[in-house]
């Protein structure tokens, strides 16, 4: 079937695709997908009609120096202004968010969040040294960006990006289908006998394994 291969194991006597109930192959795998192969295919685009203004992340990379992760390169997907011809067009925009960028900076280069959610509890103040001392003090808050697939942490005393989370949007987890897919790519790097390291095999969600 185009588009709709499902493989099946079959010996060498099976192979004159004749068969009983008894001794027919089973499906074991499916695979849908767009395009004519399944192994160098990527997910499509969504459709400029399901926008109604929202602002998507087409793929979202994470930016390395070394060792060290300095913050994220997102590609952002949104619907054009109108034309006159009234056709519907999406354009990209790339932007990037590092860590100690300030709200401000954040919204410039994503938009506005979703929601804003403050955390109730700081769950590591009790290895801090005096961790009855500041609990009147304000909480970290994230800005929660749901079609974007992503969360941001801010700390609370300096408003400065802390964290990033990127959801998957697994089936079966509790954010399932809150969240969209976030397709982030994660360069890792492998390490050498000398002690210093190179660029690794690249790791990313849009792979048929995630």
């Amino acid at each position: 079937f185009r588009a709709l291969p499902a493989p099946a194991p079959a010996r060498s006597e099976y192979r004159e695709y004749k068969y009983s109930r008894d001794t027919e192959p089973l499906v074991t795998k499916m695979i849908v997908f767009t395009g004519d192969d399944p192994t160098t295919n990527v997910p499509p685009h969504l459709p400029v009609r399901y926008f109604h203004g929202n602002v998507y992340a087409e793929s979202v990379t994470v930016l390395r120096d070394g060792t060290r992760t300095t913050g994220i390169e997102v590609s952002l997907m949104y619907e054009a202004p109108g034309r006159a011809d009234g056709e519907q067009v999406v354009e990209c925009k790339k932007s990037i968010v590092s860590f100690g960028d300030g709200t401000q900076a954040v919204q410039s280069a994503l938009g506005s969040p979703c929601k804003v959610f403050y955390k109730s509890e700081d769950k590591l103040r009790i290895h801090s040294a005096s961790p009855h001392r500041n609990l009147t003090s304000k909480s970290d808050y994230f800005y929660n960006y749901f079609t974007l697939g992503m969360d941001i942490l801010f700390d609370a005393a300096c408003h400065t990006v802390k964290k990033f989370i990127l959801h998957t949007n697994f089936p079966g987890h509790y954010y399932f289908e809150i969240y969209h897919r976030c397709n982030f790519h994660l360069h890792l790097a492998s390490g050498s006998g000398d002690g210093s390291c190179e660029a690794g095999k690249a790791v990313s969600t849009s792979s048929a394994a995630a």
